[in-house]
């Protein structure tokens, strides 16, 4: 039980009463009885007040003005009962209004009294006119930024009334108020509510425009505005029959299409449920508390996957749903309305996401539509909220709190591997994108990768861009403009295929987790196709000839931890084919190496990153930047050239590419690598020496479930069957590391011993003892051949010590391998 919230099984505890006759009753599980509503128009003074509750305490005197047909002093009557009885609260409480000005001017309302409207989604300065033109848009349709989102939004959400109302308390100057009144007025008699028509396709009566102002434009400056002088009676009645039009709309559309989804049904319910908390003297109002309660119930279940991510997949959208699933659940605790225990603790996982998702410094990847978000807020309002010690720590960027007890993580719906060697500043952190599509605001970006390194984004991707039908938002949607690889000069294509965008079942994609490494791998097999640019808004493209499904790509990335990450791309099938790779890289220019092909960025405050091409045969290699045609090189939304690295090969498939991905500071680190293992075409091998040691790296290509010899030049040869082997010497070490996925054998002259089943599993070997560390959630049962003949169990995520007499746990001069401090 959560103490900030009051909650229960029962439906809705309201501290008003009300009859629920009007509300839908659930008809089996997937249906519901549908009755037809008859929405009376507020628009006459009648309609208004047969809409209102007039047995409502305190309502007694305008009862009594409607009885006697005089609406004027009814109309009166109820602003005096809002401003002086109502009992409801809102973050904005007309109370705390200033009773001295605290600032002479404020310069940025004087611009919206002049209707000027600033820069953005690049439009220029725009002047709505002296009379508002709620459709104005600067832009004209022929232009490539044109987007009907600047109506929606910078008009028809209102922000500029949010200013209006902090310069009317600020300076106490009733010319704020005045204009308000005089904005809202003319909006609620230029835009009737269209209860029958499709409202998403005008430009005032959008579904979420209607739910965003709800919950926050409208409601803030009623609340700034209500005891002014200037919100007269009539201007009074004028923004109360806006509201009701806005809640008939809302709960219609909320009723009418209950197989809707997404983040627009959150939006729209957290404003019919805002309305209907608001305004409890309102008839409707219980039915639109409960219909939007319920609602989000329910939405919780669809928009919320067991790991925590928003099926739209995209991080700025999930602060979105977050957000409105959060905002209502805090009005109605403010407002004594209970809520169902699960609601809330449903939530919870949505905030574990942002806290396990998040880099060092509290920010979100930007992949898909997604803008940079920052989460150290939202963790502080969920240690608020549970008291949760982990939330602390990612509120405060580790210095209060509990480190979550781990540092990479993989989200199994959402398919996103995040692979830390902290949560210090100066930690690495990539992230492995190897999920669905979502179920919207899709990029086609399948196993992109984002790198982030000592408080920087090193390897960057373009996240969102202006919904408009330029080429821009184009390049922002397309394979090119991210971290994966591009076959025939065609783009992934994976948006039109249902299972794509929302999973029924957790992906089954690999994830180990150790101290000596972390593996995740992805496979991309949709098909590839041609994206031509074509003026449509939002998605200013179309796919044309058939989509090639010949070729499959899939990406394994292994981070030897702490420093560095190899990835090693397959791509499997039929046929000669051309692909590139590309790394966008987040600097003002990088420098090539014409001869190894390796690629290091020359950023300015010497946080660096250099890309080793380690399977360079064959291969081709150029960095573009700032091209315009076709677009390349660029973060779009910024106009900014960056760096792109683009590997090209022309070969039949299948084709090869591996890169040891090196973040450093200041001096560049020498890299040798060659090829292992060539005898066996089963497998891919490499052996690189870092400044930091020497490692050999051992991938099976295929499902051959053989064993196989294993000649690292490294540790003495042996046999394993397995699927990744990695061996690791670092200097001035005499132990050597190995790490294993998939391992079910492993034997050599001096050690031989078989697994229950293929598991993850560490080992260190020393000049007499062998240390093992069973890296996954559950015991391991292991058996030994050689140096004896025993069973013994592998308890989880410990060090052990295996010799001929027994198993036992490191302690002692052992002790500090089980954090395996290697360097």
């Amino acid at each position: 039980m959560v103490k900030q919230f009051t909650f229960s099984l029962v439906s809705l505890i309201l501290s008003f009463t009300f009859s629920y006759s009007s509300v839908p009753k659930k008809n089996g599980r997937d249906s519901e009885e549908k009755e037809t509503r008859t929405y009376v128009s507020p628009r006459s003074d009648s309609g208004l007040f047969s809409l209102l509750n007039l047995d409502f305490p305190g309502m007694e005197a305008v009862k009594k003005n409607v009885e006697a047909g005089d609406f004027i002093k009814a109309k009166a009557a109820y602003l005096a009962f809002r401003r002086e009885k109502s009992r409801v609260k809102w973050t904005i409480n007309p109370a705390n209004k200033p009773v001295r000005p605290t600032a002479s001017a404020y310069p940025q309302a004087d611009r919206i009294m002049k209707h000027l409207i600033e820069p953005s989604m690049s439009a220029p300065e725009a002047f709505l006119g002296e009379d508002i033109n709620w459709e104005f848009n600067p832009v004209s349709p022929t232009e490539p930024y044109f987007t009907k989102e600047w109506t929606w939004c910078n008009l028809n959400r209102m922000p500029f009334w949010n200013t209006l109302g902090r310069a009317y308390w600020h300076t106490l100057d009733e010319k704020f108020a005045m204009e308000w009144v005089a904005q809202m007025t003319d909006w609620v008699e230029d835009n009737p509510v269209p209860l029958d028509e499709n409202s998403n396709e005008t430009l005032t009566w959008r579904t979420i425009e209607a739910g965003i102002r709800m919950l926050g434009s409208w409601m803030n400056s009623y609340y700034y505005f209500l005891t002014s002088p200037s919100f007269t009676p009539e201007a009074h009645a004028t923004f109360i029959k806006g509201v009701i039009e806005h809640g008939q709309k809302l709960e219609k559309t909320t009723l009418d299409f209950p197989e809707r989804t997404g983040n627009w049904v959150t939006m729209e319910c957290n404003g019919l449920g805002t309305i209907g908390i608001l305004f409890p003297e309102f008839k409707m109002s219980q039915n639109f508390v409960t219909v939007a309660i319920e609602r989000l119930n329910d939405e919780l279940d669809k928009q919320v996957y067991p790991d925590g991510a928003e099926v739209e997949l995209s991080p700025s959208y999930h602060q979105v749903s977050r957000y409105n699933f959060m905002e209502l659940a805090k009005l109605a605790q403010m407002n004594n309305i209970a809520l169902p225990d699960r609601y809330i603790e449903k939530m919870k996982k949505m905030y574990e996401f942002n806290l396990y998702l998040m880099d060092p410094t509290g920010n979100l990847p930007a992949f898909s539509d997604s803008d940079p978000t920052n989460v150290a807020s939202s963790l502080r309002e969920a240690y608020d909220i549970w008291k949760d010690p982990k939330f602390l720590f990612g509120a405060t960027l580790g210095k209060e709190g509990v480190n979550p007890g781990f540092d990479s993580y993989f989200f199994n719906y959402a398919g996103y591997y995040v692979m830390r060697s902290g949560w210090n500043r100066l930690d690495n952190c990539l992230y492995f994108d190897a999920g669905p599509v979502g179920s919207n605001h899709e990029h086609e970006d399948k196993l992109n990768l984002y790198l982030y390194s000592r408080g920087k984004i090193l390897l960057t991707e373009p996240g969102n861009y202006s919904y408009d039908l330029s080429k821009w938002r184009r390049f922002a949607l397309s394979t090119y403009s991210h971290n994966t690889i591009i076959v025939d000069g065609k783009d992934q294509h994976r948006a039109d295929i249902p299972e794509s965008r929302l999973l029924k079942d957790s992906l089954k994609n690999p994830w180990v987790t150790s101290p000596l490494f972390d593996y995740g791998m992805g496979t991309y097999s949709s098909g590839y196709q041609e994206n031509r640019y074509k003026a449509v808004q939002y998605l200013p493209r179309e796919y044309v000839g058939e989509k090639d499904k010949s070729i499959s790509h899939t990406r394994h990335v292994i981070f030897l931890k702490p420093y560095y990450y190899v990835v090693v791309d397959f791509l499997n099938g039929k046929g000669v084919h051309s692909y590139e790779a590309h790394f966008n890289l987040n600097a003002p220019d990088a420098k090539l190496n014409k001869t190894t092909l390796s690629v290091h960025t020359l950023r300015p405050d010497s946080v660096q990153l250099g890309l080793f091409s380690m399977d360079s045969e064959n291969m081709l290699a150029r960095i573009a930047k700032g091209e315009e045609n076709p677009i390349l090189g660029w973060m779009p939304e910024e106009k900014r050239p960056i760096p792109t690295v683009v590997y090209l090969k022309n070969e039949e498939a299948p084709a090869t590419f591996s890169t040891l991905i090196y973040p450093y500071y200041e001096g560049e680190p020498r890299v040798m690598y060659n090829k292992i293992m060539t005898d066996n075409k089963n497998v891919w091998g490499e052996k690189i020496k870092t400044p930091h040691e020497t490692i050999a790296l051992v991938l099976r290509k295929n499902n051959d479930i053989s064993d196989f010899g294993v000649k690292s030049g490294i540790a003495q040869d042996f046999n394993a069957n397995a699927k990744i082997i990695i061996i690791r010497e670092p200097k001035n070490w005499k132990e050597v590391c190995l790490g294993f996925y998939g391992l079910s054998e492993y034997k050599e002259s001096t050690l031989a011993f078989n697994l229950e089943k293929a598991s993850s599993l560490l080992m260190i070997k020393g000049e007499n003892k062998v240390l093992f560390y069973n890296s996954q959630d559950e015991e391991i049962s292991i058996t030994f051949t050689i140096p004896n003949t025993n069973r013994f169990t592998l308890p989880s995520k410990k060090w052990m010590i295996v010799t001929s007499s027994g198993i036992a746990e490191a302690k002692g001069k052992f002790a500090f391998f089980n954090k395996l401090n290697m360097y």
